[in-house]
């Protein structure tokens, strides 16, 4: 029987390094943490269940006019229990998945590559687009994290079904995630496909949504025949590069280095097995489809740039030569920490000035 479990040195080495990562991101403390109208709008929406007097059955509402499933407010709810409806639980909790999705993600590729994979968690905990996720609770950040475990339970061949249930936890917080799905079905079709692993993709992917399917049945439709009489994509074909450069500069890049990294990867491609390649060439399109519309919001960005962070490093981290540039990325990473952002800007509007603020109004 093939041996799941890491030795003491492994557990200990992966440890250390999400330690390190979480004082990375935490170093300048909760009140780096914007208090947006998202975050208002969920607190607004969980203090609904704190006083009990209703179901939700809707998530929020998105630009295009559609709705995300409700079970990111129940997912996130017990941590506003848990602290007595302290809104900061929200970031500690989001904290909290963020490690334990990285931390899945390292112990699975320790047992496939070795200790060097923590390369690949250290470069992907020091994104800039990854720590904004970190501390910022939210559909539009939290799916990120969702999407990750998707992918390393896709990569590493668990059972499809955990893949499509995180893919369809991640669609669920928001759509930016579906990009992934050409992935899945991929991955159905290379392992035999057959006509069961189907059905427990579809379920998979459809348990999280079963909030949103069970109200447009009790509503005949509702939410369907709304879009459909008041349509709202605010998506439309235009050429242009500004989507991708986002995502370069998500990442701390410009075009030069980010060309650099892409044809080192190429390089790598060519002696890789037909399912990197595979993975690789399905990326780049997903990837192309944002130099042919308009301009969206940064957090749409978040999920293509961690399927395509998350493809790159796989691909180098089989090469000796790719495991010293993913060293040499980390050692720039925080060189630039320590010495230019060594305490990230506090927030003008932090949850526990606002929380103060309502404190000295009640008590009046």
């Amino acid at each position: 029987m093939t041996n799941i479990w890491l030795n003491k040195k492994q557990y200990l080495a992966l440890t250390i390094v999400l330690f390190l990562l979480i004082f990375i991101w935490i170093r300048g403390g909760l009140d780096v943490v914007y208090l947006d109208t998202d975050l208002g709008r969920d607190l607004s929406e969980m203090s609904k269940l704190w006083i009990g007097t209703k179901v939700i059955w809707l998530g929020p509402r998105l630009s295009p006019g559609f709705h995300a499933s409700p079970i990111y407010y129940y997912i996130f709810y017990p941590a506003l229990i848990i602290s007595h409806g302290n809104a900061n639980s929200l970031i500690i909790f989001n904290l909290i998945l963020a490690t334990l999705s990285l931390g899945l993600f390292g112990y699975l590729g320790i047992k496939r590559f070795g200790t060097s994979f923590l390369l690949v968690i250290g470069m992907i905990g020091l994104f800039p687009w990854w720590s904004s996720i970190v501390l910022h609770p939210g559909n539009g950040y939290t799916y990120v994290i969702w999407l990750l475990l998707s992918l390393s339970c896709l990569w590493f061949e668990l059972p499809l079904f955990f893949s499509a249930l995180f893919l369809g936890l991640a669609t669920s917080f928001h759509p930016a995630a579906i990009f992934a799905i050409t992935l899945l079905f991929y991955e159905w079709f290379r392992r035999k496909h057959k006509f069961t692993r189907l059905l427990q993709i579809i379920f998979g992917f459809l348990l999280p949504w079963f909030p949103i399917i069970i109200f447009e049945i009790i509503t005949k439709g509702y939410l369907f025949r709304q879009w459909y009489t008041h349509p709202k994509m605010g998506i439309f074909l235009q050429f242009q590069m500004n989507n991708l450069q986002s995502i370069v500069n998500s990442s701390y890049f410009n075009f030069p280095i980010a060309l650099i990294i892409l044809t080192l990867t190429l390089i790598a491609l060519f002696s890789s097995s037909k399912r990197h390649r595979v993975w690789f060439f399905l990326t780049m399109i997903n990837l192309s489809l944002f130099s042919i519309i308009s301009l969206v919001p940064t957090h749409y960005l978040l999920g293509i740039s961690c399927i395509l962070m998350f493809v790159v490093m796989i691909i180098l981290i089989q090469k000796l030569w790719g495991r010293w540039i993913l060293f040499a990325m980390i050692m720039l990473y925080l060189f630039n920490t320590i010495f230019f952002t060594p305490y990230p800007t506090q927030s003008k509007r932090p949850i526990s000035k606002i929380k103060n603020i309502v404190d000295v109004f009640v008590n009046k």
